[in-house]
């Protein structure tokens, strides 16, 4: 009940945010530099730096590398506008006034990181890679603890079936600048609750509770790669048992499922078009893999792996999208019960279909949504399959079951209604997200 009080309140801010202006204007955000009247050879006189909320000048110098002295052009100005905004997360405003010698120009950079910032983060740059939520949630975060801008945080991402809360330390290890690249170490203790539902042999909701602590390696890049790598180690439990007998997974009456866990993913996240949604020119594909390795030791109980390959493809047609999504995931070793994969969560079912192995497949045509327009229509169709390795019951079979839907959604400013039919009928779904993919 808790959780889900949570994720209303997450849900009642996300909405009311609209309406709440900061500092000097600073919203809404724009991903790309104002475009700028430079006159040849123009260099910079000066660059200053005026900065409101959670950040200082000396963090944000870390990102910028035109100097004084310096050739002025536009790639230049767009280069440190993005090391700013994508790797800083930075809310930013630039104004350009003429310098003080003759053909200079002065850059006042305006910087905003507020305390508070409400988050619905895209599904393949959410991090950690290996274990994203696809969710809304906030983020609280402290002043910069020094000069190299390490800083203490809380973090939520939530949705219907997964609440997440992490307490963070972050500290940036290297900021290349000409290379639009930034490392960071990213210690974190964390706190999960999953929940999915079974249909036999009877109807019933499990929950899943996990908490541990990790160490993440992370690197990001402006272009919207990055690269992840770290070591977890967790306690989970489950309730009530599921009821699945399988030699292939440790059931919750045993007790809790200690693991160590080493942990590995990849991304690559484009950025969305003037219209807020994923198509090119802007965007031809994103993808996300990630491997995790339940090596044992530290008091685990178990040996485990887990294996994510997740890509989206965006084919234009005139001004609609053609968007294809594709995800596997496959297992191996004993899985803890509180680890069963819910990979197949289908518009047209009223509960994901969970097991050891699951595949999903998804073809949307959205209709117009190249076009400025706040009200977009998507027509979609998408299959999805679980199975239990080495299951022997009816409703838990070692064979990929597939089940299908197709259906019609609209989307206006955040907020979707779609209408999909599957083997039990139509359903309705009104949720608070712009696209999954």
């Amino acid at each position: 009940m808790g959780a889900c009080l949570t994720a209303l309140a997450v849900i009642a801010l996300f909405l009311w945010a609209a309406s709440i202006a900061c500092a000097r204007d600073l919203q809404p955000d724009s991903q790309t530099a104002p475009r700028i009247v430079i006159p040849p050879g123009a260099t910079v006189d000066a660059v200053t730096i005026e900065t409101y909320g959670q950040v200082k000048p000396d963090a944000v110098r870390r990102y910028l590398s035109l100097r004084s002295g310096a050739k002025l052009d536009q790639a230049a100005v767009d280069h440190d506008y993005a090391n700013l905004v994508k790797l800083g997360g930075y809310r930013v405003r630039l104004a350009v006034a003429p310098g003080s010698g003759a053909n200079t120009m002065t850059l006042h950079w305006i910087v905003m990181l507020p305390w508070f910032k409400l988050t619905a983060n895209p599904f393949y740059e959410e991090a950690p890679l290996a274990d994203p939520t696809r969710g809304v949630g906030f983020v609280v975060t402290s002043a910069p603890l020094n000069k190299s801008g390490e800083n203490a945080a809380f973090v939520t991402s939530q949705n219907l079936w997964a609440h997440h809360y992490f307490a963070t330390f972050t500290a940036p290890v290297h900021v290349d600048r000409a290379a639009g690249r930034e490392s960071d170490l990213i210690v974190s203790v964390l706190g999960e609750q999953n929940l999915f539902r079974v249909a036999f042999p009877r109807g019933m909701t499990i929950d899943n509770w996990t908490a541990g602590a990790e160490t993440q390696y992370l690197l990001r890049e402006r272009n919207g790669y990055q690269f992840e790598a770290g070591l977890r180690t967790e306690r989970s439990t489950s309730s009530p048992p599921s009821g699945i007998v399988s030699p292939f997974i440790r059931p919750s009456s045993l007790g809790p499922a200690r693991s160590t866990l080493a942990e590995i993913g990849i991304s690559h996240a484009c950025d969305r078009g003037p219209t807020g949604g994923w198509y090119p020119p802007y965007c031809h594909i994103q993808y996300r893999a990630a491997v995790y390795d339940a090596v044992g030791g530290l008091g685990a109980t178990g040996e485990f792996q887990e294996y994510v390959a997740d890509v989206a493809r965006y084919i234009p047609v005139r001004t609609s999208t053609l968007a294809l999504h594709a995800v596997a995931v496959r297992t191996g070793g004993i899985l803890p019960e509180s680890r069963l994969l819910c990979v197949a969560a289908l518009r047209g079912y009223p509960d994901p279909f969970c097991g050891t192995d699951g595949s999903l497949i998804q073809v949307e045509y959205r209709i117009r949504d190249a076009a400025i327009q706040p009200l977009k229509f998507v027509v979609f169709t998408e299959t999805g399959a679980t199975r239990i390795r080495r299951g022997t019951q009816a409703f838990a079979l070692p064979t990929f079951q597939w089940h299908a839907d197709s259906g019609v959604e609209i989307r206006y400013r955040g907020v979707t209604l779609d209408v999909a039919r599957g083997s039990e009928g139509y359903r309705l779904n009104l949720a608070l997200a712009a696209q999954a993919f």
